[in-house]
């Protein structure tokens, strides 16, 4: 971080453990760690507890009150102490603002579950510490085990409040900020390249004022995350072999174009981490906003590619990586998954699950080529984890009666293109699977402006298949036994789309089932920008650049689909000019074969 916002930093810190010092004789100590967080109507919110007959129960099991102050601001912090033994904790709530902000402290044993506060609660305090702040004293005995995870979780009084606060942790207890998910990254003459600017500060309205550098063409990588909580941003860098020199991070809102460097930019730092790497750390105070993409670019200082090297990439926050958003595009209908930050819920349709779900459809102009949807795997009856995707399932469209499934139109057994989706839900406090993506192709298009589908899944194992909702709909479905019998009316929307566009490769734009040499440059065009965007007035519908994300994804972009053309993915397409031409072919990588078809 630059030296002058390093000079706050440090005369903060002092003014913080001076506090800490001027509290010792009041029962405080000197501070082993500094929080530092925000509440406002950004942040995460819960039913806050209130305060029973006792303020502390070291076996996790503190009874407390539901308090009248329903969803309100909270922040979660991962805390531990080293070493071994007990240790006694103390948190005070040290500095506010605005002054007179009315917080609370509740410390869990592990796992904190926002959903559920009254469990495995260890301690609370709403204004017990020194000056009336929120505060777990020396004379609580919070002895707790050196080495285990606990949470320290600051919350508002009530729905209202909203402001900036730092908790002295004392007992040697610190934020627990181990490198749980660490990305890994390389930096070399196969990267990326640009022209790095260098920036000074932090502005979280992601207009930092940046200056271009005479290092150009420069290796990086980007890395996008998604924030899922209001907090200060941290991030270091971990160098995995000897090579790794002067790397350099820059962090950016959405839309980091790597053709516009200078732009978007929110922080930038070169040498605040340990050894001398990058870092940015809660001090910094980079706020996040829920539910954003951002882009974390890990480039080099001199521009040498012999600079580059093997390193992973620590985010302790409450941030997951960020992978394009699974949807329906511009198909004719469609109703897009709901995401883990959204509301949802998923819902056995299967053989074993003894149930089988329809979902409504409408405004139709176009055949029915194929159909996508969404899904987990997942025991019947249960929450728990299973592995075994199911592969074959059986697709029916039924003509509408009255608002309600009438006469079947198409009956048919298919093996879909599976792929498995960055996305992790949770469900009980327990981690779903991954979210999948199923698609299937119809032998012939069918022909229906609206109607009814069932999507059925023919397992024979414990682990079937469930459906996932989404937010898009009318609110109409409904649900039959294993058998099609005994229809009921549901009130959820499940996530799928109709295919109505002709199978054609989005690289034959003439769509003769060939490619040809004026379509393989146009693919090496948009490999050679990086990135690219929808754009209806680009001659295959897209344009290089970033942009529009919200059309159908092009047909080369696929493992994964993130927008970029990769070296395998270009080398697909010219296989398909090399041998001839292509032809639709569910179930392959890509749904499509080279050559053509027999």
């Amino acid at each position: 971080m630059a030296r002058p916002v390093c000079l706050v930093i440090c005369v903060l810190l002092l003014e913080i453990s001076g506090q800490a010092a001027a509290q010792a004789g009041k029962g405080a100590e000197v501070c082993s760690d500094s929080l530092m967080g925000l509440l406002d109507p950004l942040s995460t919110h819960f039913n806050r507890r209130a305060a029973g007959s006792e303020s502390v129960s070291l076996n996790c099991e503190l009874v407390t009150l539901d308090s009248t102050n329903d969803f309100v601001p909270y922040q979660a912090f991962p805390i531990r102490a080293e070493g071994t033994g007990t240790a006694a904790l103390t948190a005070q709530i040290e500095s506010v603002d605005p002054p007179g902000l009315s917080t609370t402290l509740s410390l869990y044993c592990d796992p904190f579950d926002p959903l559920n506060p009254g469990a495995n609660l260890l301690a609370f305090d709403e204004n017990g510490g020194a000056d009336g702040r929120s505060g777990l004293l020396d004379s609580d005995g919070i002895n707790l085990q050196a080495g285990t995870r606990y949470w320290l979780v600051v919350s508002g009084d009530t729905t209202a409040t909203e402001g900036a606060f730092s908790v002295c942790l004392g007992g040697g207890f610190v934020r627990d900020a181990a490198c749980e998910r660490p990305i890994p990254g390389a930096l070399g003459d196969t990267s990326l390249h640009f022209n790095r600017a260098v920036g000074n500060g932090v502005d979280d309205a992601c207009n930092l004022a940046t200056i271009d550098t005479v290092q150009d063409n420069m290796p990086y990588v980007a890395n996008p995350f998604r924030a899922n909580a209001r907090e200060y941003f941290e991030a270091s860098l971990i160098a995995e072999d000897t090579t790794v020199a002067d790397p350099v991070f820059a962090l950016y809102c959405s839309g980091f174009d790597p053709a516009a460097p200078l732009a978007n930019m929110v922080a930038y730092d070169d040498n605040d981490g340990d050894g001398n790497l990058p870092a940015f750390n809660i001090n910094d105070k980079i706020p996040l906003v829920p539910g954003n993409v951002y882009w974390l670019v890990v480039t080099t200082f001199s521009g040498n590619d012999a600079d580059g090297g093997v390193f992973s990439l620590c985010l302790p926050g409450d941030v997951l990586p960020w992978y394009p958003e699974p949807g329906c595009g511009d198909a004719e209908f469609g109703q897009a998954p709901a995401l883990p930050y959204e509301t949802w819920n998923g819902f056995g349709s299967s053989d074993t699950s003894n149930a089988m779900r329809l979902d409504n459809y409408y405004g139709l102009f176009g055949g029915i080529w194929g159909v996508k949807w969404w899904g987990f795997a997942g025991i019947v009856n249960d929450n728990a984890l299973c592995s075994d995707i199911p592969e074959q399932f059986e697709i029916t469209l039924y003509r509408d009666s009255s608002g309600e499934p009438g006469s079947v139109e198409l009956s048919e057994g298919v093996t879909p293109t599976i792929r498995v989706r960055e996305y992790e839900y949770y469900a009980d406090a327990q981690r779903q699977p991954k979210l999948i993506e199923f698609t299937a192709w119809l032998p012939n298009p069918i022909l229906l402006t609206g109607g009814w589908i069932r999507i059925r899944a023919i397992d024979s194992s414990n682990c079937t298949f469930k459906w996932v909702t989404s937010n898009n709909g009318d609110g109409k479905s409904g649900v039959t036994d294993s058998n099609g019998l005994n229809y009921a009316e549901t009130g959820q929307d499940y996530a799928f789309c109709l295919i109505t566009d002709a199978p054609y490769h989005a690289t034959d734009t003439n769509e003769d089932l060939d490619i040809s040499l004026t379509e393989v440059l146009r693919v090496i065009q948009l490999y050679n920008a990086s990135i690219f965007h929808c754009d209806v007035a680009g001659e295959d519908g897209f344009n290089p650049g970033p942009g529009d994300e919200t059309c159908t994804r092009h047909s080369a972009d696929y493992a994964p689909d993130d927008w970029r053309i990769s070296i395998s993915e270009l080398l697909r397409v010219i296989q398909f000019y090399n041998l001839g031409g292509y032809h639709l072919c569910p179930g392959e990588e890509d749904d499509y074969c080279a050559g053509p078809e027999d």
